[in-house]
């Protein structure tokens, strides 16, 4: 066959030819690199197979075949070696070919050609084969012995190669794994210790962040930051500086040195920063220069190197390291904080920087939350000092109505603690009812209304429990408490109304009762005149009516008397005569009054009974009202008896006693108010109009005594008052004085007339130290009655009093006493005024013609509390009127005028100014005049006033007008140090005074 397989070739024997050579075959083996195999093979091949014969050693990947040898010079040029391998590259078996034309494949070979063809390693990735062809050559059985011992020894040694190969290739890879390992495990080993330093400061930086925000005290705050990053960064030493927005200027607030650092120069904390505004270092002691935030102002970073430098002694050389990082907040740098290092070759990094930033950002919000707090803790205190100094009661509820929070009013007016009203249902709680005393329901409760219509209730009365087992009536208003939309609360007030309604009541029940009184008397004049109009009677019944007419009317007549008289007593506009006069004298007309009863009444009074100052008029219509009431009320009969004798104070203490009905013990009290009447059915129907004894009571306080009363329920009264005995220097009679009589003054003695009980006190005892005898007063109205029996050498006045009459009032009313008019008056007080002089009722004098800018500064210092400074210039000359309000109304001033005295004085109580310019020298109603009128009104007298007058004034005339009606202190002065002192200016000027 010319076609031959060989199969299990590498196990045939070989020829002679091959025992030659296959010693050579077998040391391909030792080679290992397929490069150094094929030049062997090619060797081996040329020496077998001659020169005419060519051959090729290929390899392929699959995808590419590759000639590691190749002999091809023996073909012709269209005989091409590796196309025949690509033909045969799929043949697993040898193949030998003598004919080529017997394949179609190999048709191309020339004619004559013989082929050979040995695949040799046969791996998926890698694959090889020898061809040879020769075109002349017959392959002798010898020689295919030698070329398949050849095939053998080179497969072996190819596969030897390859497996060499891949074991070279995977111990590269094992090499590069190896390399690569080691660098990943080391850049691992640097990120593990990264890692770990940033945790450890994460957790240092965590650790900071909550101590810092542990506390809202800005102090401890600042002191946290500072020393935590000094220990953070192990540095030297650390100090935090801020931004004082009260001074405008940076200031260093915290410092801190770390363990062993000394530090002999002053404290960081000790220095001025505003002496780094004007003071410069030496050259010699200047401060490298550092790298502060741009936010700083070139000042603050020359006061900051200033302080590295002195407090810290980082003058060149000794600087070290510095780390500077603003402290931020919303844009806007609030401060700094400073690190420094004295640790040789310390250098800052950028972690360090960044370590530090982020410590400020924490610092920063940590400090603007410890400010807000602190402005949040600071208006809550004040919140709540005004919810304390609130008298009304005021308490918040939650939404189910139970009680959160309340006010020491609260406390007071209910009489109840705050544990006993935390937490719990308000109504329920405060027992509350409504005003008709019906047990309060749910759906009527002004918190729950508030809640529901999320609107503020309207104001509405009901009664609530008192410890002291009486109800008290409130005034009760609710108000949502409204947060993002939606209501989460409600606050409540409410205020004490028991006397408003008390007295609400009283005047219902007045009126009800003038009416009844009234309309009766009238009814019985109107009936009867009536009678006598239309119808003709006879002179007895004329007369008769006439009498019952007159009866009517006189009662009438008393009735009207007597509310005018109340209203006029307590307005201080009551007239009183008084004159010496016997007590016993008095009764006569009283006992004339009552005759027909005057079995009844008896006089025990001693007859050698003291004489009394009083208006006699006065007393007879109070020993009326007392003796008529005692009558009254004794329907059972039983004498009245009247007494009266000299007691330990010297005063004449009168008595009426009856075995009447008796007053209840909780009736007593409230006796002498106006309108009281008992509420018992046996006094209505007793009638009366409660005027009485309040009119008595004003009457004998009028006179300087008291009136009170003794009595027990079905056993009668006695009614007592006193009255000032005339003892010695009695003066003449039927003397006439309004309001006061005349008195001596008492040396040492000052009148304090304060209705703050526990600082009249304690201006008495700074007083006392100085050797006067102080009196207290709490009302003008005592004051006024007190000034009648004695006049002291000063006055101590406060503006708001208890009473009708303020201190304005008494003050007029005592400079219209001449006894009075010298004596020194301090006017202490906490009620705002706009009042800014020295003297109450003083005037400053400006000579005409009128320096503007000497007028522009008194009316501003006189008028510098005033909100709009209003102005009223009275004066007749119409140019100057001009030519002031065109000048002052330049100067933002609100100016009116007025062209005389009157008109003036009609502007200036209608709408009081500021400030009054005042000229002298007018018709009619001079400025001399108009000056008393404004000292003389309660609305006017304490407007400032600017007298200006080309008149020549005289020294009383100087006097009239700097003269004041009392010394102000304003509130910055009011302390009992300074009263005292104000007291001693005021009685040395008028020494002097006295002397010249």
């Amino acid at each position: 066959m010319s076609k031959k397989n060989f199969e299990n070739y590498d196990e045939l024997p070989g020829g002679s030819i091959g025992k030659l050579v296959r010693a050579d075959y077998l040391s391909l083996g030792r080679y290992l690199n397929p490069d150094q195999i094929a030049r062997r093979v090619y060797e081996i091949l040329s020496q077998l197979l001659g020169s005419d014969t060519a051959f090729v050693l290929v390899r392929w990947d699959g995808k590419r075949i590759t000639p590691l040898v190749i002999k091809a010079h023996p073909l012709t040029d269209s005989v091409s070696l590796l196309d025949i391998v690509k033909t045969l590259q799929n043949q697993k078996t040898p193949l030998l070919l003598t004919d080529s034309h017997e394949v179609a494949e190999f048709s191309s070979l020339p004619l004559g050609y013989h082929l050979a063809y040995y695949p040799l390693t046969d791996a998926i990735d890698l694959r090889s084969a020898l061809c040879i062809v020769s075109p002349h050559t017959i392959f002798s059985p010898a020689l295919l012995e030698d070329l398949e011992a050849l095939v053998v020894a080179l497969k072996n040694a190819l596969e030897n190669a390859a497996e060499h190969g891949k074991v070279l290739r995977e111990y590269s890879l094992l090499q590069m794994a190896k390399k690569t390992w080691e660098q990943v495990w080391g850049e691992i080993e640097e990120q593990q210790k990264a890692i770990e330093r940033l945790l450890a400061r994460n957790q240092a930086l965590l650790d900071i962040g909550l101590a810092i925000n542990s506390s809202l005290d800005l102090k401890d705050v600042l002191t946290t930051i500072v020393t935590e990053a000094v220990k953070l960064l192990q540095v030297s030493r650390g100090a935090i500086a801020l931004w004082d927005e009260g001074r405008h200027d940076i200031k260093v607030m915290a410092e801190y040195l770390h363990d062993g650092i000394s530090m002999n120069t002053p404290s960081f904390l000790e220095f001025n920063l505003n002496q780094a505004e004007t003071m410069a270092l030496p050259a010699e002691n200047r401060l490298v220069e550092l790298n502060f935030p741009n936010s700083l102002t070139e000042q603050d970073t020359e006061k900051l190197r200033r302080f590295l430098a002195e407090s810290w002694d980082l003058r060149t050389g000794k600087v070290g390291s510095i780390l500077i990082s603003p402290l931020r907040w919303q844009s806007q740098t609030i401060g700094v904080i400073i690190l420094n290092d004295q640790t040789s070759g310390r250098d800052f990094n950028k972690e360090d920087q960044d370590v530090l930033a982020l410590i400020a950002n924490q610092a920063a919000v940590a400090i603007e939350n410890a400010r807000l707090f602190d402005t949040i803790r600071d208006e809550r205190n004040r919140t709540q000092l005004i919810l304390n100094s609130i008298a009304d009661a005021v308490f918040t509820t939650d939404l189910k109505q139970r009680i959160v929070t309340l006010n020491p009013g609260a406390e007071q007016i209910s009489g109840l603690t705050t544990e006993d009203l935390i937490e719990r249902y308000y109504w329920e709680a405060l027992g509350m009812q409504d005003s008709k005393g019906h047990t309060l329901p749910l759906e009527a409760s002004p918190c729950l209304q508030a809640i529901q219509n999320a609107t503020s209730t309207e104001p509405r009365i009901f009664s609530i429990n008192h410890p002291d087992g009486k109800r008290r009536m409130i005034s009760l208003v609710a108000a949502p408490l409204i947060e993002s939309g939606r209501v989460t609360g409600v606050v409540g007030v409410f205020r004490d109304v028991t006397r408003e309604q008390e007295v609400s009541r009283l005047k219902d029940e007045f009126v009800s009762l003038v009416s009844h009184e009234l309309r009766t008397p009238m009814a019985s004049v109107l009936g009867f005149s009536e009678l006598m109009l239309t119808r003709q009677v006879s002179q007895e019944k004329s007369r008769l009516y006439v009498e019952t007419i007159h009866k009517e009317a006189q009662r009438l007549s008393n009735l009207i008397s007597d509310f005018l008289d109340i209203q006029r007593m307590e307005a201080g506009r009551q007239v009183y005569n008084f004159s010496e006069v016997s007590l016993s004298f008095l009764v006569r007309p009283v006992l004339d009054l009552f005759n027909n009863e005057r079995e009844r009444i008896k006089v025990e009074f001693p007859d050698d009974l003291t004489m009394i100052r009083a208006d006699p008029d006065r007393i007879v219509q109070t020993l009326t009202n007392l003796i008529g009431n005692a009558i009254k009320y004794s329907p059972n009969g039983g004498d009245i008896i009247l007494r009266a004798h000299l007691n330990e104070n010297q005063m004449v203490e009168a008595s009426v006693q009856d075995n009447g009905l008796g007053i209840p013990k909780e009736a007593q009290s409230q006796l002498f108010n106006k309108f009281f009447r008992v509420d018992n059915s046996d006094r209505r129907e007793i009638g009366g109009t409660g005027l009485g004894l309040a009119i008595s009571r004003e009457i004998i306080e009028a006179h300087g005594g008291k009136i009170w009363v003794d009595s027990a329920l079905g056993k009668g009264s006695i009614f007592h008052f006193t009255l000032p005995a005339v003892l010695v220097n009695p003066p003449e009679p039927n003397q006439t004085i309004t309001t006061s009589y005349s008195v001596e003054a008492i040396e040492n003695t000052i009148l304090i007339v304060e209705d703050n009980n526990s600082l009249a006190q304690l201006i008495s005892t700074y007083l006392e130290e100085d050797g006067y005898s102080c009196r207290i007063v709490n009302s003008a109205e005592q004051a006024l009655r007190l000034v009648d029996l004695l006049i002291p050498v000063a006055m101590v006045l406060d503006i708001t009093l208890a009473g009708r009459m303020d201190g304005w009032d008494l003050l007029i009313k005592l400079k219209e006493n001449p006894h009075l008019t010298d004596v020194p008056v301090i006017i202490c007080t906490v009620l705002d005024t706009k009042f800014m002089g020295a003297h109450i009722g003083a005037a400053e004098f400006l000579p005409k013609p009128v320096e503007l800018r000497r007028l522009e500064e008194l009316i501003n210092r006189l008028t510098a509390l005033a909100p709009q400074r209003n102005i009223l210039v009275i004066d007749d000359d119409a140019s100057l009127r001009r030519m002031l309000k065109e000048s002052l109304s330049e100067l933002d001033f609100v100016v009116a005028t007025a062209a005389s005295g009157d008109q003036g004085l009609k502007l200036a109580t209608q709408n009081p100014p500021d400030l009054i310019v005042l000229d002298l020298m007018m018709p009619k109603m001079d400025g001399f005049q108009v000056l008393s009128r404004l000292r003389a009104d309660h609305i006017t007298i304490n407007i400032p006033v600017i007298v200006v007058s080309a008149k020549e004034l005289s020294n009383d005339e100087h006097v009239f007008i700097h003269k004041g009606l009392a010394r102000f202190l304003t509130k910055g002065e009011q302390t009992p140090q300074r009263i005292r002192e104000a007291v001693r200016e005021s009685l040395e000027a008028k020494k002097l005074t006295t002397t010249r």
